[in-house]
């Protein structure tokens, strides 16, 4: 059985995270050599280096939905700050 990429994740507090595999040219001319995968909260997109073997590209997808978690909270956060400063 092959375990493929999903193109989209829906998270429980309801975000819809969409998932794009960019080819390794076209993810470097965006986001440098270093990088191997991104997440791009304005477009809530995880852009993942199709290049990578499929194991690491799972982990970098896995890495990347943590950056999501930790910023639907820091969101949350603000938001009770803010309303408790009202």
């Amino acid at each position: 059985m092959k375990h493929r990429i999903p193109a989209t994740v829906r998270l429980p507090f309801g975000f819809k995270v969409k998932i794009v595999q960019v080819e390794h040219e076209d993810f470097v001319e965006d986001f440098g050599g270093r990088t191997k995968a991104a997440w791009v909260d304005e477009e809530r997109t995880i852009y993942l280096d199709k290049s990578r073997p499929i194991r690491r590209r799972r982990a970098d997808l896995a890495h990347e939905l943590g950056h999501v978690i930790m910023d639907y909270q820091a969101q949350v956060l603000a938001s009770r700050h803010a309303d408790a400063k009202g």
